[in-house]
């Protein structure tokens, strides 16, 4: 087979140079805004005004509260187009990235002034202490902190039965210190230990978003049992290991729903309580849920920081089927 001439790979070439430079150019209108000048002796430049018509009061199905207007007003909002939700608008990060630059070069004078400070306050501070132990269980709980760490270590001791003595070596139930090593950001909103005090269930965030994983660990072996994505931060244990509940998230960022998991079986065949499903808004509080167990898991409270909803419940928490033991207006806890 004879090899291409000349005037054809000259063309080839041609139309690949030009393929590539429209791509650039492509690619320079999306992104040209990252190039621009960051500051100026003057400040930022202000950022653009898009006049956006926005909707007060009630609108569809979304939860705009008790009694929203109906029907709705509308207002001119001439920066509503930087609410950037999935963080991806290169407009808004480059315009956030030119204020943070700027304050920066304004505050560079009181760098040392900073340093000063800081190490002033952490000279009122003891930086290596320890809280106060509390029982719980046939252990003894408590959290220290070390000099140099950014983060508490969660640990405990066996105690002597019908006291609060420690006795025995201590163990760490959870080191925030590890779990955040290699990340930028790493929150542990709640742990909690199982009725057996064999497994320890924490919720992390490691993205800021303050939507948080449930990690399930083996204490006696460090291996982790199970995992739960997109929780709300809360987690509560049931009667036994074998299930704990938690809440997730509305399209608002609000806790909304309450679930129960079966320990080791897939999060898609969770259950969420059948009283508090979306379509009973008029029981749904505005504001978040919580929940918590009380008195040796006799108990699992769910509350509304609205004031709106609290629900008491026995094993086997039946709020997954019907309520049976009350419903209280105001808070019951």
């Amino acid at each position: 087979m004879a090899a291409p001439g000349k005037g054809v790979v000259l063309a080839v070439g041609a139309a690949a140079a030009a393929g590539y430079s429209l791509y650039l150019l492509l690619r320079w209108r999306k992104y040209r805004v990252l190039f621009e000048p960051v500051y100026t002796a003057e400040g930022v430049p202000a950022a653009k005004r898009v006049v956006t018509k926005v909707k007060f009061g009630k609108v569809g199905e979304e939860n705009r509260g008790t009694n929203p207007m109906d029907p709705p007003i509308e207002k001119d909002d001439d920066l509503f187009w930087m609410r950037d939700d999935k963080r991806k608008d290169h407009s808004v990060i480059a315009h956030l990235n030119r204020e943070n630059a700027y304050f920066e070069h304004k505050f560079a004078p009181l760098r040392s002034l900073q340093a000063t400070l800081y190490k002033e306050f952490v000279s009122h501070t003891k930086e290596t202490d320890e809280e106060i132990p509390y029982p719980h269980g046939p252990y003894v709980y408590y959290t220290r902190t070390v000099k140099g760490l950014s983060y508490p270590i969660h640990c405990r001791k066996s105690r002597k039965a019908g006291t609060s003595e420690a006795v025995g070596a201590e163990e760490i139930v959870l080191d925030h210190n590890l779990l955040a090593k290699g990340k930028a950001h790493c929150d542990v909103q709640q742990w909690e230990m199982s009725p057996d005090h064999k497994l320890v269930a924490f919720t992390v965030d490691v993205t800021g978003y303050e939507t948080y994983d449930i990690i399930v660990r083996d204490l006696a072996t460090g291996k982790q049992m199970d995992m739960v994505k997109d929780s709300a931060g809360m987690v509560e244990w049931g009667k036994t290991n074998a299930e704990f509940f938690y809440t997730t998230m509305d399209e608002e960022h609000r806790p909304h729903k309450l679930w129960r998991h079966k320990l080791g079986q897939p999060q898609e065949s969770d259950e969420v309580g059948k009283m508090l499903k979306s379509q009973r808004p008029s029981m749904l509080p505005r504001y978040g849920h919580y929940v918590q167990t009380f008195a040796n898991s006799r108990l699992l409270t769910f509350a509304s920081s609205g004031g709106r909803l609290s629900l008491c419940l026995s094993p086997p928490f039946s709020i997954f089927t019907h309520i049976d033991v009350c419903v209280c207006v105001s808070g019951c806890v």
